[in-house]
């Protein structure tokens, strides 16, 4: 009686699953008939079912259904006419879900160890079709205001080159000749993150906008904003190094971190890194300034940071903040020789034509600062109206009193 009941048992389960098996054929059936909605409908039960025996079959018949689904609405935007993004993109998950899952199971080895393929070619084939399509999918949900939906479809345009389905070469092959396009959704993507303050998600794909000298500059913005909002200090100072040493047009980073040094009383650390960066990028403009900003405001090495600027003027004659801050060195360093005042005093004029001759140094770099950035009279106006003052040239002096004293 156990041994009827027993295969009557494995009939009914061969039938349920054969059942389920069919759900696939008739799917197939459709599909070719290219009655895709209804094929559509058809593959589910295979696809839920417990008692369905070929899941990468069922699973790679899903995919194809669903991406012919996609290429019907690829056709109409290649024939101009309006195409079902919803649609587009549903379709485009679901594809990329199915084939991975028939992978899996594809490439699993049986009771005896084996793994004997047969849909592995099919959907690395339409894996690698879908490769570019979550670029498409996160434009589309842009346009429609969707920022999440269009942080999630950039992610998982620059993720899915590591879906399973594909060989760790054929993942480093396609990021390798498409590191542009990576590059600029990688910089799409952080930008929705930073916009909705989602700062892990920005620090996600960050690196790859760092790595477009086109976005570098944006990209260390939102990298080091994000790492300060996250509080994390020491990934913000490793990072703000590696921004003044990459970008040689954006004085901030360097400014910043300088400033944090200062704050922290970090003397040594600012060394270090300033002699770092002129000893790895002595021709980046950047570097020098650095270097000169800690000599003259860490260790009032005044002619050595006259020296510093010099190389970063020598790199951009146009270097604003670098004429400026020499320019201040000559101020900072009157200041600091404490010398007489007193016009009775044996030693005045002695000191007064050194005065006058840090003047004199100071007035061009100022002068040019002026010409350079007419409206910014924060950088020129006071130092120019004490230089003139102090030169005894009252006509500029009072012409500077004018500008500073205007709204």
């Amino acid at each position: 009686m156990k041994k009827i009941v027993f295969s009557f048992l494995v009939m009914m389960t061969a039938t349920l699953a054969f059942g389920q098996n069919s759900a696939i054929y008739k799917a197939e059936e459709l599909l070719n008939d290219n009655e895709v909605e209804k094929a559509q409908v058809a593959i589910l039960p295979a696809l839920t079912s417990e008692k369905t025996t070929h899941k990468a079959w069922a699973f790679n018949m899903a995919g194809n259904i669903e991406s012919r689904l996609l290429q019907r609405e690829i056709e109409k935007a290649a024939a101009k006419q309006k195409c079902d993004t919803t649609l587009f993109i549903n379709s485009l998950y679901n594809a990329v879900k199915y084939f991975t899952e028939s992978d899996k199971y594809d490439v699993a080895p049986n009771d005896k160890g084996k793994v004997k393929s047969e849909f592995h070619e099919n959907n690395l084939k339409m894996m690698k079709q879908m490769v570019g399509y979550f670029a498409y999918a996160g434009q589309f949900e842009n346009e429609r205001g969707n920022k999440k939906g269009a942080y999630k479809a950039f992610e998982q345009f620059i993720q899915i080159p590591k879906n399973p389905v594909f060989t760790k070469a054929q993942t480093d092959s396609i990021y390798k000749a498409n590191a542009q396009v990576y590059n600029k959704v990688g910089y799409y993507a952080s930008i929705l993150a930073f916009e909705t303050k989602d700062y892990d998600g920005v620090l996600k794909n960050i690196d790859f906008a760092i790595a477009d000298s086109a976005s570098r500059n944006d990209g260390y913005f939102m990298k080091l904003s994000s790492l300060l909002a996250k509080k994390d200090t020491a990934n913000w100072v490793l990072a703000s190094r590696a921004a003044v040493a990459a970008v040689d047009n954006n004085p901030v980073y360097c400014n910043n971190l300088l400033f944090y040094y200062t704050l922290k009383h970090l003397d040594n650390e600012a060394k270090q890194m300033a002699d770092q960066l002129v000893e790895t990028a002595p021709k980046n403009k950047m570097s020098w300034y650095a270097h000169g900003c800690v000599n003259m405001n860490t260790f009032k090495k005044y002619a050595d940071a006259r020296q510093d600027f010099d190389k970063a003027i020598a790199l951009d004659g146009n270097f604003i903040e670098a004429l400026y801050n020499k320019g201040v060195s000559y101020v900072n360093e009157l200041i600091s020789l404490h010398l007489v005042t007193d016009p009775k005093s044996k030693d005045y004029q002695k000191t007064l034509a050194q005065a006058h001759s840090f003047y004199k140094e100071a007035q061009p770099l100022f002068e040019k600062i002026r010409e350079l950035v007419p409206d910014r009279k924060d950088l020129w106006a006071e130092n120019l109206r004490s230089i003139y003052y102090n030169l005894d040239m009252k006509d500029k002096a009072k012409e500077m009193e004018t500008i500073l004293n205007q709204k």
